[in-house]
């Protein structure tokens, strides 16, 4: 049963636009994933995204992940090919509904992923059952539920009340989890970290907003009202609070004296709150810092490109490409199909190297034969050309099968005249002699 028509609320609408009625599913959907701190900020998804190192790794995953396409191919007896005849092929290729390209697509569920550590899409299927197109689902607006083995059902909670979708009919991706069923959501987990950093941030734009300087109190030499006590702050503070006061000369009446309370930045430790911040963050995401700006200090990756987009390949995105294609394969294919269809992430454009190291291993799979002009040319973004599917042999290299029948002839006969009835030996190093036809 396909109830694209009842979700139709969850994509046209939105609790930032005005015409959407705040209701109290629409509020508890909001804040589904959010989770309060030791510091007393409430933490979700929509909150930790203005923290900058938040958004940076968020957006270093879903944009890598998205810029790699997600390919299907047929199994051959020797190798692969790309299904170009699978209807869902373009799918993932090209275009997974009417409104969105692969790339968007696919960056805005690594984006949920990263975020809620839950990503969900509507399967649609035409008449025969083939894929068609698919749908994200906002993740803080869906819940499931295990209703008998192997068979789930999703609540999604739309401005029009729960709508339900077979397990068959939604695409799940999960981070990680303990019962299989639903991933650990970044934002409850990392709280504590993303909560310091935000009250760091604030703390800094508060201090700076005060002409960086801590606060302090008025003290007077007598008794004061309290209405007097109101009338001195307001004024105080409009005429020497925020930028726009500051360096302006203060004028204290009555024996009154300014004292500062508050604790300048360096002894707080301002800066390295900061800094253990981006590091802890970076850290949950296990992205390497030089990757997220922090340049100072070098990686145990290697200092050349190639090497850290290896170690970026290999420890970051390969966990995360892997369950992506696992379960593609497992939601979008039938058993029958999965025993010819498969479907990989290119990545080779994350490990090209400069021009003249790549020309330089181009040579070498040429003349060593397992490389045609072609297949350098398919990786170079370049056009094939006629005859350039050649595969080139050494000539200092023979066939080990021709080979096989010369641990047979003695070292002793290398070098000496063969009987009449068998070509000669040559030694190492010297040519058949050609016969010299008689008269010359």
């Amino acid at each position: 049963m396909i109830v694209s028509t009842a979700l139709r609320a969850i994509r046209s609408g939105s609790l930032e636009s005005p015409g959407t009625p705040f209701t109290p599913t629409s509020l508890a959907a909001a804040f589904a994933g959010g989770a309060t701190s030791t510091t007393g900020v409430t933490i979700s998804a929509d909150t930790a995204m203005l923290l900058p190192i938040v958004y940076t790794c968020v957006s270093l995953l879903s944009r890598t992940v998205a810029v790699l396409p997600l390919t299907l191919y047929r199994r051959l007896d020797r190798g692969k090919e790309k299904a170009t005849s699978h209807s869902l092929y373009s799918v993932l290729r090209d275009s997974p509904n009417p409104e969105m390209t692969a790339y968007d697509f696919h960056a805005c569920l690594m984006g949920h992923l990263c975020l809620w550590g839950n990503a969900y899409a509507e399967i649609v299927r035409d008449s025969n059952g083939d894929v068609v197109q698919l749908w994200p689902l906002p993740p803080n607006r869906v819940t499931s539920k295990r209703i008998a083995p192997g068979k789930m059902l999703y609540e999604i909670q739309t401005d029009d009340g729960p709508a339900y979708l077979r397990g068959e009919n939604v695409l799940h991706f999960r981070n990680l989890s303990t019962d299989g069923r639903r991933g650990y959501s970044f934002v409850r987990q990392a709280r504590e970290e993303i909560a310091l950093g935000m009250s760091a941030r604030e703390y800094g734009a508060r201090y700076f907003s005060a002409d960086g300087r801590p606060g302090g109190v008025l003290k007077h030499p007598a008794s004061v009202t309290p209405d007097t006590i109101d009338r001195l702050r307001s004024s105080w503070e409009m005429a020497h609070g925020g930028l726009s006061n500051s360096h302006k000369v203060a004028i204290l009446e009555e024996g009154m004296e300014w004292q500062s309370v508050g604790l300048p930045p360096e002894d707080m430790q301002f800066l390295q709150t900061r800094e253990f911040t981006r590091k802890e963050i970076a850290g949950w995401f296990h992205i390497p810092p030089h990757m997220v700006g922090d340049t100072e200090r070098s990686t145990s990756w290697g200092s050349g490109i190639e090497a850290q987009g290896q170690g970026f390949l290999t420890f970051t995105l390969m966990p995360w490409l892997v369950s992506l294609q696992q379960e593609v394969s497992r939601s979008l294919l039938t058993p029958a199909e999965r025993t010819t269809y498969f479907v990989e992430h290119l990545t080779n454009a994350l490990l090209k190297t400069d021009i003249q190291t790549r020309y330089q291993a181009y040579a070498q799979g040429r003349n060593w034969g397992w490389l045609s002009a072609n297949d350098i040319r398919e990786l170079e973004n370049l056009n094939p050309i006629d005859g350039g599917d050649i595969y080139l042999s050494p000539l200092n290299m023979g066939n080990a099968d021709v080979m096989t029948d010369w641990p047979k002839t003695s070292q002793s006969q290398i070098g000496t005249p063969a009987p009449s009835d068998q070509p000669a030996v040559p030694a190492p190093g010297q040519t058949t002699p050609k016969s010299i036809p008689a008269g010359r």
